[in-house]
């Protein structure tokens, strides 16, 4: 009996050594994958505490602003005050009192009241080749753009008795001396700020003239300019500026933007009194990707005596009456037909959507796509759909090889048109599409670039476009002939400061 129990525990020691075996095998595995998992959990609460840290220093700073500002207003009343006392209640003359304040006494309040502006700016030297009907045929050397930007902090803690009117004030103005190759010597943007209305950060206002937030590519064409890792900009590039008011603001993680604008949305004279509304919606749902989505309404444009002109442009021009400002038949249905006889725009419709990526080391891409809708204030017959879109992508060519980390890549692919061979706009205006007349079904535009960055203020780029007019039926074979041909070249020396 004792021999049988013997066997049968031998023979279970035996059957669970492969089991043990395997167990131990394991342990390895599992115990490096907890310290994996242990590491994952510290990083994240490290990336919290930064987080945490960083929410709180620019808080700190906000608070540290704010008390410099309260010093200085205290210092200025102060001053005043005592320039205000009647000559019996000065305090009496000493020597060191008639003494001359030396130029390191001035020194510190001159360098406190300079901090309250801030002087920035931008320009491109562009040098500019290409085919025969393009607007470069003969090379030239071009001011492409010189502007300049100025801020001015105003006051902080606006308030009426103890109400909180607004946390900060400031003045903004922008000086454009060239644009488009073109002296023009006159203001872009010129607007007040009030920051923090009745103390809610995400509630600040902006009321004066400046540029119409639509689309994500309105921001160059002002101090965004040099962020452009092109020359030119994308076959429907909507811009401009207009005069209005603009809400704005973002949640405290700035993973949600809005913007709301109020304005004429009319270019032309006289301003006929219905307003444009536009809004923007920007949302951030990871650090390296945003979506945003902009939308735009105009009323009634014109007086029925100058032709309308709407002051969000497309592909370089105006939105106007269909044949307004141009001596070319137009065409449609395959024959000609005459211009609008109706001077006004009933509205002007307009939608986008965009999506960003970004990698700080591989670049960057951009997805957009729009659709515009003009509505004559007459027949029906000239009113106009345009659809929209654009991929650029920039390449960090110093993510393949550290010597190469000055130069970057970019490309761009855009298009906008009707995309119906029975009807066309007025499209192109930067490589000469105005010629074209209102006869362009659609415009492509394939642009290639090598950028090179010498240092954080100046950018050489380079880019060559090939630029593709479709045209309606019926134009005549000359006018197609005009449309070929359009292809350039340019090189650019990009400056900010």
């Amino acid at each position: 009996m004792r021999a049988r129990e013997t066997l049968m525990a031998c023979a279970i020691a035996l059957a669970a050594q492969p089991c043990t075996a395997a167990a131990v095998r394991a342990s390895p595995e599992d115990a490096m994958l907890r310290k994996l998992e242990a590491k994952l959990e510290e990083v994240e609460r490290r990336v919290q505490s930064l987080e945490e840290t960083r929410r709180a220093l620019e808080a700190e700073r906000q608070e540290l602003r704010a008390e410099r500002d309260q010093l200085r207003a205290r210092e200025d009343a102060l001053a005043d005050a005592e320039e205000a006392l009647p000559q019996e209640h000065a305090p009496p003359a000493t020597a060191e009192a008639d003494a001359p304040e030396t130029s390191d006494e001035r020194v510190p309040r001159v360098a406190a009241w300079l901090d309250r502006f801030r002087l920035s700016g931008n320009a491109d030297l562009v040098y500019w080749n290409g085919e025969h009907r393009s607007f470069a045929d003969s090379g030239q050397f071009s001011v492409e753009n010189a502007r300049m930007f100025l801020d001015v902090d105003i006051a902080q803690d606006l308030r009426v008795r103890d109400h909180v009117v607004a946390d900060a004030a400031s003045f903004y103005i922008e000086w454009d001396m060239f644009r488009w190759g073109e002296f023009k010597n006159k203001i872009g943007s010129l607007y007040g700020r009030f920051d923090g209305l009745f103390g809610l950060a995400p509630l600040n206002l902006k009321f004066g003239q400046m540029p119409i937030v639509f689309g994500e590519e309105y921001v160059r064409f002002s101090e965004g300019r040099p962020d452009n890792p092109l020359i030119t900009f994308s076959a429907a590039n909507p811009y401009n500026w207009d005069q209005g008011a603009m809400l704005f603001g973002a949640n405290q993680r700035r993973s949600l933007e809005y913007v709301i604008q109020v304005m004429n949305g009319e270019a032309g004279e006289p301003i006929n009194g219905d307003v444009q509304v536009s809004g923007k919606l920007t949302a951030r749902p990871r650090p390296w990707a945003q979506v945003s989505l902009s939308g735009l309404h105009t009323g009634e444009l014109g007086d029925g005596e100058n032709p309308a002109k709407a002051a969000l442009k497309f592909s370089g021009t105006f939105i106007v009456p269909f044949g307004s400002g141009t001596s070319v038949p137009n065409f449609q249905n395959g024959r000609a037909i005459p211009d609008d006889p109706d001077l006004k725009l009933d509205t002007m419709n307009a939608a986008e959507v965009d999506v960003v990526l970004s990698n700080g080391t591989w670049g960057r891409l951009w997805l957009g796509y729009g659709w515009l809708g003009i509505r004559s204030a007459g027949s029906s017959t000239y009113d106009r759909n345009l659809q929209y879109g654009v991929a650029e992508g920039v390449l960090e060519l110093g993510a393949l090889a550290r010597m190469l980390d000055p130069l970057y890549l970019a490309s761009r692919y855009s298009f906008m048109g009707t995309f119906d061979s029975d009807e066309g706009y007025r499209l192109g205006a930067m490589d000469d599409g105005d010629d074209l007349g209102f006869n362009t079904e659609n415009l492509s535009i394939v642009s290639l670039g090598l950028g090179l960055r010498l240092g954080q203020s100046i950018v050489l780029k380079s880019e060559y476009a090939w630029y593709d007019f479709d045209l309606v039926r019926g134009t005549s074979a000359e006018l197609r002939r005009q449309a070929r041909d359009r292809d350039f070249f340019g090189i650019d020396l990009s400056y900010r400061f």
